[in-house]
């Protein structure tokens, strides 16, 4: 009775091992199907720098970028060196212009910064001028853009944004006094200092090198 008591013990044993066997390799294969895929990488420099020759350093394109979240949109131009207060390349005003395509739509967005303050189209957002980073920041809110430009919500992980540019000019400003009867900041064009465009293509929510809300 004794050998074939072990033989039955031996058999059971082996059966034990290959469930355990079996159930680590089921865990295993549960945890790897499970893994969840690395987040996307930062995008930087969606625009890099214009192709103009202006000696305007405050209106010399090194690079551009946007980001959203759910609520926000800010964009960014960078030039060589930022200048706040009276510009003897451009005594009348400046012009920082950045666009793209969103569902379709062109939206054009700028900042004008003259003898009459610093302005926004439409008086979207908040302008910062920045001579530390050598940034022109505008951040808006999504509801505001959509609004004003009639252009659907902007949708983290769906809303696609593409068709990159990024200009800058020297302009006359208008007094505070026509825009408040409608008109924009900017009276007219003087002189285009620099340019960039892109085909790269940003999905809104995504990380990117710029702070939302900054």
């Amino acid at each position: 009775m004794q050998p074939r008591a072990s033989v039955v013990r031996a058999t059971l044993s082996l059966v034990v091992v290959a469930a355990l066997i079996g159930a680590g390799s089921a865990s295993a294969a549960t945890k790897k199907k499970t893994r969840k895929p690395p987040p996307p990488k930062p995008v930087c420099h969606l625009l890099g720098a214009g192709t103009g020759s202006t000696s305007d350093q405050s209106l010399k394109i090194t690079s551009a970028d946007v980001a959203t979240n759910a609520t926000t949109l800010t964009y960014v131009i960078r030039v060589a060196k930022l200048t706040t207060g009276a510009d003897s390349n451009a005594p009348t005003g400046r012009e920082w212009q950045f666009g793209f395509r969103q569902d379709g739509h062109l939206m054009t967005l700028a900042v004008d910064d003259g003898p009459f303050g610093t302005t926004t189209t439409f008086g979207l957002g908040k302008a910062t001028l920045d001579t530390v980073k050598n940034e022109v920041r505008v951040t808006i809110g999504l509801r505001d853009l959509s609004n004003t430009y009639k252009t659907p919500m902007v949708r983290s992980g769906a809303t696609v944004f593409t068709e990159f540019t990024a200009r800058t000019e020297s302009m006359i400003q208008m007094p505070s006094a026509l825009k408040a009867v409608g008109l924009q900041s900017k009276l007219i064009d003087v002189a285009a200092a620099d340019s960039a465009q892109s085909t790269a293509k940003y999905v809104a929510g995504y990380p990117s090198c710029v702070q939302v809300g900054s």
